[in-house]
């Protein structure tokens, strides 16, 4: 039984409440057994060929961690039987919209269900973003591109008062520079988020399969996107923990496989709504 908090009276009464009470599964054996070492500096996807995540077939390292002077680097691999990328498009612009019969100090049960542990809030952090993520002039895929946002959630794992406020900054892909051929293979088969902060970049790839998607994600922090689109050192970065590095990808590894156990249900139910109604 994993810690989730009690919803509120509002919250109860959406048609989507029923979702925050599947529990997600616990930590792939696998996974926790590879997680137990670090990857060889050997093994890691440096920027300089981040050309190879866009390409068919796997890497080395597909889930890891390797710790270095001024920096870390993670890798992330999962799988999503059953969705698919339309239901991802959609998902990433709903989630991101408070249910508006939910008093705001309540969060957003959308973003919720996601994760029951660990997430709390997620919105617009001003008009233009909000607007931006409601127009339906705009194509479902092309609306998060760009916009601010903010995250209120925790990668302890489901404990009390563990929340963080997170500033987002998506950045649209077209900051992130890469050969014409990977942009094809990108747009063939999958979907790219491109997350960029003042000390770290992460690229979220979902890539669709035989049997629904995969997650193939790669974060560098001590790292910047340079206006030329390139990922690059950023000076003077602190060596993170590997307790912070670790407890962000066991985050990961909650979350992303979990979508899988309620977005296809989901979006049959939710996907030719407005995303903000109710």
């Amino acid at each position: 039984m994993i810690y989730r908090p009690e919803l509120c009276t509002e919250e109860k009464l959406l048609s989507y409440a029923k979702y925050y009470y599947i529990d997600p599964d616990p930590l792939n054996p696998l996974a926790a057994q590879i997680l137990r070492q670090p990857i060889a500096k050997g093994d890691v996807l440096w920027p300089e060929d981040v050309e190879t995540m866009f390409a068919p077939g796997y890497q080395d390292a597909m889930l890891g961690y390797c710790l270095f002077e001024g920096g870390s680097y993670s890798s992330l691999y999962a799988q999503l039987p059953g969705v698919n990328v339309k239901m991802l498009d959609w998902w990433f612009v709903w989630m991101t919209l408070p249910p508006k019969s939910v008093p705001r100090e309540q969060g957003n049960l959308r973003y919720k269900i996601w994760c029951p542990s660990d997430h709390f809030d997620h919105y617009p952090a001003d008009k233009a973003s909000a607007q931006q993520l409601t127009d339906p002039a705009i194509p479902l895929k092309l609306r998060r591109q760009g916009i601010h946002a903010v995250a209120v959630e925790s990668i302890a794992g489901g404990q009390a008062g563990s929340y963080q406020t997170i500033p987002l900054h998506p950045t649209p892909n077209s900051a992130l520079s890469l050969p014409q051929a990977c942009w094809d293979y990108i747009n063939a088969c999958g979907l790219l988020n491109v997350v960029a902060s003042d000390h770290s970049v992460t690229l979220q790839f979902f890539r669709e399969t035989d049997y629904g998607c995969e997650a193939i994600f790669r974060t560098w922090r001590g790292y910047v996107l340079s206006e030329e689109g390139r990922i690059v050192r950023k000076e003077g970065f602190a060596t993170p923990t590997k307790e912070h590095v670790l407890a962000d990808l066991m985050h990961n590894l909650r979350e992303i496989p979990h979508l899988a156990k309620f977005l296809p249900q989901l979006y049959a139910e939710e996907g030719k709504k407005p995303v903000d109604a109710y």
